[in-house]
């Protein structure tokens, strides 16, 4: 027995030394590790040894293949770690880096480099950068790149020199460099404006190109001849230079009326007003050795507004005097603040300008009321949609002077963008069209329309009559599609006095021989009645006089009265109603408890 036990304490014992030497060499093995990585260098090879034990540690290393240099022993610190950077002696070449650890013993491990490089690649203009830098893997064989076409930056676009945004390069090139040029910006026209002494128009404008690369320049002519007088410029105007990054601009040119031309016709302006407010504008023509007289209106009209004259309403200019601008002042009429009134919610068509519903209510003294705008409707067989930046709702207070608004729909799926405008030059003294164009509205554009003070056709001289202005600012939610100017033959004197004057909703002239015609500020229809026409005329879409018939004729909706809006309606007492409804609601409550009172009642018998 005592023998058996000797051998098996024997075998015991070289089992458990067999282990503690394998336990040793694993420690040991795992104590220093090798790794290579990726060099920015193509002659450089990069290989770390960590250290994974609490304690420092002896090593030796020795480096093999397309590299100079030999090993050496080096110490590592607990948890440390060393860099070795083999440098090569040929493009890409491989180098085999062997460690042995002299501490622990002579366990020993190998690691072959990666045989590649990173490239740095740059994306620049003129040595600034446009975005962060990349990289690309080179072996023996070389890289590649590539590189967007162009790139934003700033509001601005940069574009690839030459279309090169690909390029292959050989083993040994440290980076790879894209060129970009900054892309032109589009031209654009700047405006000019001639004005006379005084600051009347008189030319049509011209315009010149700006350019990112030149800027912009105007030549200004020395002299200028409209309506049979000659200009002169001014000694303090010249030509016009202007910068790209100034953006449009519009310049005024003044010139001098010359001494020969002195005994010419010219115009003077008449302003109503309300303070500083500009009401209306009237241009008066004034003949040599005449006087013009004109008498403004003891009231005057304004959108919702009205004005009662406040001083003075008569202008007497005798040609050649100096003054060329006269002011009649107004004020504005003060409402009973203590009476309830009525405002009006308006749905437009945005396309027709056609009214598709028209909603009211009343508004108490010092209350407010709200209107909840839908965001769609039906009107006709055609669904609407309410348009880009309309209000969901709209809140009045009773100290608003305004009374009504509009609020614009499209058709579904037609979501407009853009509309024609139709602009006509009407001749009061033959009852005939002079010139028709179509401009376009644009949703996130203004639309300004600019009429010439006076106008030449076939040789003939027209003068914009008075009451209208020169320029117009038309919104896109109008619901006017059509304006229409009046004009006279210079020579026609029988209505050189003939004044636009304001009406109701719109603009009335009244000539001497009884031709009326009245423009509708709200859609732009103009209808003309001549004595001697049976029917009147009518300036259509395209901007044509023709005779007013039952098809151009405005239109005239008639809805079944089950079908109307209730707020469409007439106001009307709304208790019956109110009664029925809550007639109705009684016998729903009523029939409720009975049901819950048969209910308990079955359950107390079955429970009995």
């Amino acid at each position: 027995m005592n023998n058996k036990l000797l051998k098996l304490l024997l075998t015991l014992t070289v089992v458990f030394s067999t282990m503690t030497i394998f336990v040793q060499g694993v420690h040991a093995a795992q104590a220093l590790t090798i790794s290579t990585a990726i060099s920015d260098d193509p002659y450089v090879r990069v290989f770390t040894v960590n250290n994974n034990d609490s304690t420092a540690k002896n090593y030796t290393y020795s480096v093999s293949g397309d590299t100079n240099e030999s090993g050496a022993t080096v110490n590592i610190a607990a948890n440390g770690s060393n860099m070795h950077e083999i440098r090569l002696n040929r493009d890409g070449g491989t180098i085999m880096f062997q460690l042995k650890n002299n501490t622990d013993g002579n366990y020993s491990a190998a690691v072959a480099s990666i045989a590649s490089y990173r490239i740095k690649v740059y994306y620049q203009s003129n040595g600034t950068s446009l975005k962060d830098m990349t990289y690309v893997t080179c072996n023996a064989n070389g890289a590649s790149a590539s590189a967007p076409v162009s790139i934003p930056l700033n509001g601005r676009v940069y574009n690839v020199k030459d279309g090169l945004n690909y390029k292959e390069v050989p083993y040994g090139t440290d980076a790879i460099v894209f060129e970009y040029e900054l892309q032109a910006r589009d031209d654009y026209q700047s405006k000019v404006v001639f004005l006379d002494q005084d600051g009347n128009t008189i030319k049509s404008s011209d315009t010149f190109t700006v350019s990112e690369a030149n800027g912009g320049y105007y030549q200004v002519p020395q002299t200028i001849t409209h309506n049979s007088r000659t200009y002169t410029l001014m000694a303090d105007q010249g030509d016009i230079s202007q910068s790209y990054n100034d953006g449009p601009n519009t310049y005024y040119v003044r010139y001098q009326i010359q001494e020969e031309s002195a005994n010419l016709p010219y115009y003077i302006t008449v302003d109503y007003r309300a303070g500083d407010v500009l009401l209306a504008r009237k241009t008066l023509t004034v003949q040599s050795g005449k006087t013009v007289t004109h008498e403004a209106p003891s009231t005057f009209k304004a959108g919702t507004s009205s004005y009662q004259l406040a001083d003075n309403n008569t202008i007497s200019h005798t040609y050649g005097e100096v003054t060329k601008n006269y002011t009649i002042q107004y004020k504005q009429e003060v409402t009973d603040q203590n009476q309830p009134y009525d405002v009006y919610v308006q749905y437009v068509d945005v396309t027709t300008g056609k009214i598709l519903e028209s909603h009211y209510q009343t508004v108490g003294v010092d209350k407010t009321v709200k209107f909840e705008i839908p965001g769609s409707l039906n009107n006709s067989g055609a669904s609407y949609i309410l348009a880009p930046e309309q209000p969901t709702a709209i809140t009045h207070q009773f100290s608003s002077n305004q009374r009504q608004y509009n609020v614009y729909f499209h058709e579904k799926d037609l979501n407009i963008e853009e509309y024609p405008v139709t602009i006509s030059y009407y001749d009061l003294t033959e009852n005939k069209i002079l010139f028709t164009t179509k401009a376009t509205a644009n949703i996130n554009e203004g639309l300004t329309i600019t009429v010439p003070a006076a106008y030449e056709v076939n040789g003939n001289q027209y003068v914009l009559l008075s009451g209208q202005d020169t320029e117009y600012t038309h919104e896109f939610y109008s619901t006017r599609r059509s304006y229409t100017f009046i004009y006279r033959n210079a020579e026609d004197l029988a209505n050189q006095d003939v004044v636009v004057l304001p009406g109701n909703n719109g603009g009335v002239v009244e000539t001497p021989t009884g031709t009326t015609v009245t423009i509708d500020y709200t859609t732009g229809r103009t209808v003309i009645t001549v004595p001697e026409n049976e029917t009147p005329l009518v300036v259509n879409e395209n901007g044509e006089l023709v005779n007013e018939t039952p098809e151009n004729a405005p239109e005239t909706e008639v809805v079944e009265e089950n079908e109307t809006p209730l707020a469409n309606q007439p106001k009307q007492d709304q208790t019956p109603y109110i009664i029925g409804g809550s007639a109705v609601g009684i016998l729903a409550v009523a029939g409720v408890v009975f049901y819950f009172i048969k209910k308990r009642k079955d359950e107390v018998k079955e429970a009995k």
